[in-house]
């Protein structure tokens, strides 16, 4: 997905800085969600994430609960299905966070 980009800045020698959100904003949004406030009266960690990409979504639970087990779940598919949503909105936090 980055390729055409890297390519483009360096044919036109565009300095491209390579940007990640920090270890403790990634656990936050992994124990709260992307609405996360940390038990504050502050704003969400990052505002304008989207995670209604239907496909793209599909795709992530797809390769997500491949990766899982039912059993580390104690066989409870619900628990098994939110975990892999706060994952997905952790992955959307990420890519939108390296998008900015």
């Amino acid at each position: 997905h980055y390729l055409p980009l890297l390519l483009f800045a360096q044919k036109f020698r565009i300095r491209i800085l390579g940007l990640h959100p920090s270890e403790e904003e990634v656990e936050i949004v992994k124990l709260y969600g992307l609405s996360a406030n940390n038990g504050s009266s502050s704003p969400p960690i990052i505002r304008g994430v989207r995670t209604d990409d239907r496909e793209h979504a599909e795709d992530f639970r797809r390769v997500a609960a491949h990766q899982m087990s039912l059993s580390d779940f104690g066989g409870c598919v619900e628990a098994m299905e939110a975990a892999i949503a706060r994952q997905y909105e952790v992955q959307c936090f990420r890519e939108e966070y390296m998008a900015e």
